[in-house]
């Protein structure tokens, strides 16, 4: 697992998702981030994968991220 993995699920949590991957963006913009990842994870299938075109990243249910797409 990555550094910035490690940071975003210490605990279980993907608090510091939105933080991680974007810059630039308000509190309440990141908020929501957060809270579309979040949820994201939690309806996935086991063996599940979310893919975020704008950062050629795909995360598994476990919300690491293990690959990038080009």
């Amino acid at each position: 697992m990555t550094n910035e993995m490690a940071n975003i699920m210490k605990n279980g949590k993907t608090k510091n998702w939105s933080q991680t991957y974007y810059s630039g963006l308000t509190k309440k913009q990141h908020k929501a981030n957060n809270h579309w990842f979040k949820s994201a994870i939690n309806v996935l299938a086991e063996n599940g994968i979310i893919k975020v075109p704008e950062l050629g990243k795909t995360f598994t249910v476990n919300g690491f991220n293990f690959t990038e797409t080009v």
